[in-house]
């Protein structure tokens, strides 16, 4: 511990361990999760920077997360008050709106007066990138497939309980959940509660952004089941969210009986919208995977389509290939082991690198 107060510049630790710890040039404060609340994560990144220099205070946060957070505070006294205060952390400085600055995000769940007029001097992510245009996407439409998504492996007794990851693989259309729901279920009514794809820009963490958004707005509800060490948190459709169907089959069946074909497009009503603005980091974003069956046949027809040039690849890798393997030779010898036995070595002999093989039915030690 001394040796970290006077020379260490870079130490890990855990909050039991490193809360208590007074060392002012401290210039890197990482969570790899999620915080339990505001008032803790603010507790532990103001370890850093005390000597009033420049520091770097970084949450790692996916939505994938919150049942493992979610978990640990169930157990408190105050179920209902950590888990809002929890909620209120992630929907209003984790989740990406692309227009506010995170230190007016601080101030506005911490209920501070004028958090406007708070600035963070250009030092947050969401100010220094300021070129990047924030997209909004209405997820209404998303969020009824969800909910009937739900319904259908309730109904017909696929699962019991869902976890938001289970959540998002089955209305992916990938996983067993969604292979034994098609035993049930018309393939045809399944497509139609398909994940968006091309309307998120294909980034499964935009998908992953709606669920989020249902959980923290309380059209999901978490459920806990208790197991040996923890408990399991698994998510499932609550009244809010089931008013919230029946509120928007209601719509679009007056949309139909007026034929007002423009506003069936889409969800005009913005207090009943669902919106969410997604993720402009497209270096970072996580694809959906394709299928290998699909590599395979791609590659299979590039080769035969491309019969002038695939060939004089093969043929220059084959030559390659010819090459390496004549400028390789074996060199053996003869050499007894303890015992006196006789004993074979090969050695394999590259130009730039030699490797020896021995081969033996006796040990052989060198």
């Amino acid at each position: 511990m001394k040796d970290f107060l006077s020379n260490t510049s870079f130490f890990h630790t855990l909050r039991s361990t490193g809360m208590g710890i007074d060392k002012p040039n401290v210039r890197f404060v990482i969570h790899s999760t999620l915080s339990k609340s505001m008032e803790t994560y603010l507790q532990e990144s103001g370890r850093a920077g005390r000597d009033g220099n420049l520091s770097r205070c970084t949450l790692f946060y996916r939505g994938e997360d919150i049942a493992k957070v979610s978990s640990l505070i169930h157990d408190s006294n105050n179920k209902d008050v950590a888990q809002r205060n929890l909620y209120n952390f992630i929907c209003k400085y984790c989740e990406y709106d692309g227009k506010t600055c995170r230190r007016i995000s601080m101030a506005r769940v911490l209920e501070e007066e004028e958090p406007e007029n708070i600035k963070c001097n250009n030092l947050c992510d969401i100010c220094c990138s300021k070129d990047l245009d924030s997209v909004e996407y209405d997820a209404t439409n998303a969020a009824i497939q969800v909910i009937k998504l739900l319904q259908l492996i309730k109904m017909n007794n696929v699962r019991e309980n869902i976890s938001m990851i289970q959540l998002l693989d089955s209305w992916l259309g990938n996983g067993k959940i969604i292979k034994e729901l098609k035993q049930f279920v018309d393939d045809t009514a399944l497509v139609k509660l398909k994940a968006p794809k091309k309307e998120v820009a294909n980034n499964k963490s935009n998908l992953m952004k709606i669920i989020v958004k249902m959980l923290t707005e309380g059209y999901l509800e978490e459920i806990f089941i208790a197991n040996l060490y923890n408990w399991n948190v698994y998510v499932d459709v609550s009244n809010k969210g089931i008013m919230f169907l029946g509120r928007q089959q209601s719509l679009s069946n007056s949309r139909f009986d007026s034929n007002n074909s423009s506003s069936s497009r889409g969800n005009n009503n913005p207090n009943n919208a669902l919106m969410i603005v997604l993720d402009p980091n497209n270096k970072r974003k996580e694809s959906f995977p394709s299928s290998k069956k699909k590599r395979k046949n791609n590659g299979g027809s590039s080769s035969k389509n491309n019969s002038s040039g695939s060939s004089t690849v093969s043929s220059a890798n084959s030559k390659k290939k010819g090459k390496d393997k004549k400028k390789r030779r074996k060199e053996k010898h003869i050499v007894k082991n303890n015992d006196g036995n006789d004993v074979q070595v090969i050695n394999l002999i590259d130009d730039d690198d030699a490797t020896n093989a021995v081969s033996s039915s006796d040990d052989f030690e060198v």
